[in-house]
């Protein structure tokens, strides 16, 4: 059975949490991004005392951090949780979660980057379905007022406007999809739900019990800070263990390399060289679907929803999305 949640209306209450890395300004940070969803006509909880840097650079400690996570989770007051940030440390909280039962209401967590392993949590656990969206410190509004550039087009007004869609029919939909493979370009319509989002979070979860099983699933996957040598190994690691066999296909989306005297151009010529060799060694579809990653666009995207996948009569390919309503 489709897991369900209550649409987002302004007015509702929305968790703010810290579950990876620190942020530096806390203080300003912590009043920007009120500002912001008070601004959409939203309540926010986030408090003060959620960040205490560690030596490792997380935002607090893990029980800490489990503590608000689980706290948010349980809320019966609130209707999303949403990071503030990624970074690191998102998978020292995944025992904590394993001490609770699923909350009888399901909500949406938003986030993406080290929130990937309280996605796939939630998805191989709870049967929950989440966000793949862009952060709160990192997003179109904010980077605006300082100058940012990492999602600086991903709007967190983009996720509201998904997340306040009222029918399942309600279908968000992405029409640069690219077929990268002979599998891909044979499919007319492929029914299925999306899962995934980090690289390297998801070569972290596999051979473990918080990574689905991929079956009726299309696994989403990018990265950011990975050489092409890096990313080529990495995805090879995902062919050598298997858990693409049954999986209903993969959306590749952006893989910036971002390492400080590299030839931009260069590293984006030999990443796409690597991703092209990684969809033609795979049997599973293989797509393309630059909107999301660690790039300027970050757009959200339903995670363990129905989706659909489709081809017109000029080959145009398209990502469906039905909200879990």
């Amino acid at each position: 059975m489709q897991p369900t949640w209550q649409p987002l209306k302004p007015g509702d209450l929305i968790d703010v949490i810290a579950p990876s890395g620190a942020i530096a300004r806390w203080d300003r940070a912590l009043k920007q991004v009120r500002e912001l969803l008070e601004g959409y006509g939203y309540r926010v909880r986030m408090p003060e005392e959620m960040m205490s840097p560690t030596i490792l650079n997380y935002a607090h400690e893990d029980s800490v951090r489990a503590e608000y996570l689980i706290k948010a989770l349980q809320a019966e007051d609130s209707a999303a949780v949403w990071a503030v940030r990624g970074g690191t440390g998102a998978t020292r909280l995944l025992d904590a979660l394993d001490a609770i039962e699923p909350p009888k209401r399901i909500k949406p967590l938003i986030g993406f980057s080290d929130i990937t392993a309280l996605h796939s949590y939630l998805h191989s656990q709870w049967n929950w379905p989440s966000v793949l969206g862009v952060v709160l410190s990192s997003n179109q509004e904010l980077q605006a007022k300082n100058g940012g550039t990492i999602s600086a087009d991903a709007a967190a007004k983009d996720v509201l406007t998904l997340l306040e869609k009222t029918t399942a029919d309600d279908a968000a939909c992405y029409n640069t999809v690219q077929p990268l493979n002979a599998a891909a370009s044979v499919v007319d319509q492929l029914d299925t739900r999306l899962t995934g989002g980090n690289l390297t979070l998801i070569q972290v979860l596999q051979g473990c019990q918080y990574l689905s099983d991929l079956r009726g699933f299309t696994l989403l996957l990018e990265d950011i800070g990975l050489s092409p040598q890096q990313l080529e190994r990495t995805l090879d690691s995902l062919r050598f263990s298997g858990i693409l066999e049954n999986c209903d296909g993969v959306i590749l989306g952006e893989f910036v390399s971002s390492r400080s005297g590299e030839d931009e151009s260069l590293a984006i010529t030999a990443n796409q060289y690597a991703l092209d060799n990684f969809a033609a060694s795979v049997s599973c579809p293989v797509f393309s679907l630059p909107v999301f990653g660690h790039g300027r666009l970050n757009a959200p995207l339903l995670l363990n929803s129905q989706c659909r996948i489709s081809c017109d009569q000029e080959n145009n390919y398209a990502l469906h999305m039905y909200p879990p309503v």
